[in-house]
């Protein structure tokens, strides 16, 4: 066992944040010197995108977010920070376990010590513990009045949660990514696939789904079914917040876009879009400030 793999375990067995309940038993130890290649096309692509930028993962993706600030470690980012309004309670122990299972110790250890400057944009809780490390996870607003202060240079910042989903307001999500100061940006998105015209629906077209009359949620439904997308959020009606969740629903579309409206989203934010990726029914878009 190497000496940053015997420090990470150790440092992995001290209580979690907010619990005390015990771990769970850590994934067995690949082969010494064969860390586990990303095959997540986003992991790749910060693959690509990250060596000798500064980079923020801007959203509070707790099953995914640690195996992505590895993988941009290992291929050069300058630095690796992640960032939302709420933190797992565990963000140092969900890093401590995807190094152990990709063999890359001794980069979550740079990550835990690289972010110790590093400052919450929030009020600690009272609840979690105040000596834990995770400043490589922030906590705080994208609307914050000092927020490129506080996260210091950005170069690249990366947004997987997906505007479709986002029971909000997509403009002001791009313009708030554009707050923090990068100038290049990596969205992932789904969008309504290309070709789509049933109710009505152009590559232009926005709609809320809470704004959908019956006439159009069937048509859309029918046609996103034909191309292999079944929503079951059509089965709510008119989908609201409460509807949702009687359906159980924890990440429903919430927007329904094409991708020239993407497009405009985007320009009027003060992005350029510069490449699009498919990702299944997702697409990951670079832009430039």
């Amino acid at each position: 066992m190497s000496a940053a793999l015997g420090r990470l375990r150790r440092w992995w067995d001290r209580p979690a944040e907010a619990t005390f309940a015990p771990a769970a038993a850590p994934p067995p130890l690949p082969p010494a010197d064969e860390p586990v290649a990303p095959a997540d096309p986003l992991a790749l692509l910060l693959a690509r995108s990250a060596p000798g930028r500064h980079l923020l993962l801007a959203w509070g993706e707790a099953g995914e977010i640690p195996a992505l600030a590895l993988a941009a470690a290992a291929a050069g980012a300058a630095s690796v920070r992640a960032f939302s309004a709420e933190r797992p309670s565990d963000a140092d122990g969900l890093l401590a376990r995807a190094a152990i299972a990709s063999g890359q110790a001794g980069l979550a250890e740079a990550l835990l010590a690289a972010g110790s400057a590093a400052r919450d944009l929030l009020p600690p809780s009272p609840h979690v513990r105040s000596d834990a490390p995770h400043v490589w996870w922030m906590r705080g607003s994208l609307d914050a009045p000092d927020l490129r202060a506080r996260l210091g240079e950005v170069d690249l910042v990366v947004d997987g949660a997906s505007l479709a989903r986002l029971d909000g307001d997509p403009p002001r999500r791009l313009a708030q990514l554009r707050g923090t100061g990068a100038r290049r940006m990596i969205l992932r998105t789904e969008t309504v696939p290309p070709g789509f015209d049933a109710a009505g629906f152009t590559p232009d077209t926005l709609w809320h789904a809470g704004e959908l009359d019956a006439p159009r949620a069937a048509a859309l439904d029918a046609g996103l079914r034909a191309r292999g997308l079944a929503l079951p959020q059509f089965a709510a009606g008119r989908l609201t917040r409460e509807s949702a969740q009687a359906l159980g629903l924890a990440d429903p579309w919430w927007w329904f876009m094409g991708r020239e409206a993407l497009a405009r989203l985007l320009r009027e934010a003060g992005w350029t879009p510069r490449r699009w990726q498919e990702d299944g029914a997702r697409l990951l878009v670079t832009a430039e400030a």
